[in-house]
């Protein structure tokens, strides 16, 4: 009877600490499918929107040298008056930085230019992560993208220099490539000499759209910059903050070692490739859809004199990414996309700012990173979802919808469920997953291991009870 009872005990002892060890680690793994579904409400587009008065020189044509120049190349000849002018122009247009030269005025003009880039949502309340270079981009950068909107004035300019060259040569017009040499130029110089006066910028984050088609109404938080760091080298992490209440929220990981990162982990990276964005190919709605890319964690590299890590990784990262979430394979954030190395030498060389950096930030802040009622709803529809429970799952992402109309991602499964179309498999990786309440540190608590624990110890029980009555017997 003894050593019935300590081989129960000891079976009963690992069998806790079994479900101990479930515990702590408390987060299934996800399909790539699972992990995007997860990801999309709460990653967002932020606009960094810049705005100055920007003073330039006014120039005029050194015509004595293109006189010179000109009359040089039609040496030896005896050109009729339409064959000199016409050298005259092509003299300038071949060179025009040669013949203008500033006149001692200037012209002004309202300029504006923005910038793109990807965050994520971490409270209720709107505070917003991304990177620092994305809401506070080099001044020289934004120097350089408020000159180049300043097409009115160079359009100004074209268009005299064609009228001009109309009424000496009618049916004469400038080519394409001469044309744009010449804008060129004038850019160019504007740049060297601008002054801007009132330089004011606004950062927001796009939370959804309503409408259809061409006929969209985009949701536009303006968001306040709380923290900033610097741009890499530096720590190139933003915080901001948005007015409002439940917003999507996604999970952040407590540090690298929580989150898993290591050599060969998958890796999984969300936000808006620039180069989609203005390609006006696509439709406006699905240019309003981040992007994923996929794939591993390929070394986890230190920055030297800074003191913070950075993980490499192959997953793709375009302009625009900047700031993505970058999540592991519970759909946990462990870092922001950040920054690239491009070379004739180098391929996937990829970097991410680790959620070190972001966690750091956060304390420094005092703001606790919490699970909004919008993302515990939504997490619930899609746990029925992906149990193929088509009736409660449509019915929850109705009554989502009701209070979020902006959110594309649940207006995709309503209409994806109400259409009928066939519910895909969750995926070989893991069975339908719960999600439980987030506690106030952070962990989720692993239901399914304490119903395990519990059969188990109601079988012991049960053994025990029979043991007992045998030896009586």
């Amino acid at each position: 009877m003894r050593r019935v009872l300590t081989t129960i005990s000891l079976l009963l002892t690992g069998l806790t600490c079994a479900c101990r060890q479930t515990s702590q680690m408390g987060y299934s793994k996800l399909s790539a499918v699972q992990v995007a579904d997860r990801a999309r409400p709460a990653t967002v587009n932020i606009i960094a929107e810049y705005e100055s008065t920007v003073e330039v020189a006014d120039f005029d044509v050194d015509t004595a040298r293109l006189k010179a120049d000109s009359q040089r190349r039609m040496a030896g000849t005896s050109p009729t008056r339409e064959e000199a002018l016409t050298t005259v122009y092509s003299t300038l247009l071949a060179d025009p930085g040669t013949y203008l030269v500033p006149n001692g005025k200037s012209r002004t003009s309202k300029s504006k230019a923005s910038g793109l880039g990807t965050g994520l949502v971490i409270t209720p309340d709107g505070y917003v992560v991304t990177n620092a270079h994305v809401v506070e981009p080099d001044e020289e950068e934004i120097k350089t993208a408020l000159i180049s909107s300043i097409s009115g004035l160079v359009d100004q300019d074209t268009a005299e220099l064609e009228r001009g060259l109309k009424e000496v040569l009618p049916g004469r017009t400038i080519g394409e490539e001469a044309k744009a040499r010449f804008q060129k130029v004038l850019l160019e110089r504007h740049a060297k000499a601008a002054h801007f006066v009132g330089m004011n910028n606004s950062i927001f984050a796009v939370m959804g759209y309503t409408g259809s088609g061409d006929n969209l109404e985009v949701r536009r938080n303006a968001c306040k910059v709380q923290k900033v760091g610097k741009a890499a080298p530096g720590k190139d992490v933003a915080i901001c903050k948005m007015e409002g209440s439940d917003f999507p929220t996604l999970p952040l990981a407590a540090g690298l070692d929580d989150g898993g990162v290591r050599t060969g982990a998958d890796l999984f990276i969300f936000g808006y490739p620039g180069a989609l964005a203005f390609d006006s190919s696509f439709s406006l709605s699905s240019r309003l859809e981040p992007t994923m890319t996929a794939g591993h964690v390929g070394g986890i590299k230190e920055i030297a004199g800074e003191k913070w890590k950075a993980i490499q990784t192959d997953a793709s990262i375009s302009p625009g990414n900047s700031g993505g979430p970058a999540l592991n394979d519970t759909g946990r954030v462990v870092g922001l996309a950040t920054f690239t190395v491009q070379g004739e030498r180098t391929q996937n060389l990829n970097f991410v700012v680790s959620v070190d950096v972001v966690q750091e930030f956060l304390r420094d802040l005092h703001v606790t990173p919490s699970e909004s009622a919008f993302t515990t709803r939504y997490l619930e529809a899609l746990d029925a979802y992906e149990r193929q429970d088509t009736r409660h799952a449509l019915a929850l992402f109705r009554g989502l919808n009701a209070d979020h109309p902006e959110s594309s991602v649940v207006r995709d499964f309503v209409r994806r469920l109400s259409d009928g179309q066939p519910l895909p498999a969750v995926g070989v990786q893991s069975a339908p997953v719960r999600h439980d309440t987030q506690t106030h540190n952070g962990e989720r608590k692993s239901g399914g291991a304490k119903i395990f624990f519990i059969l188990i110890v109601g079988l012991l029980v049960i053994v025990i009870a029979v043991v007992i009555l045998a030896n009586r017997n």
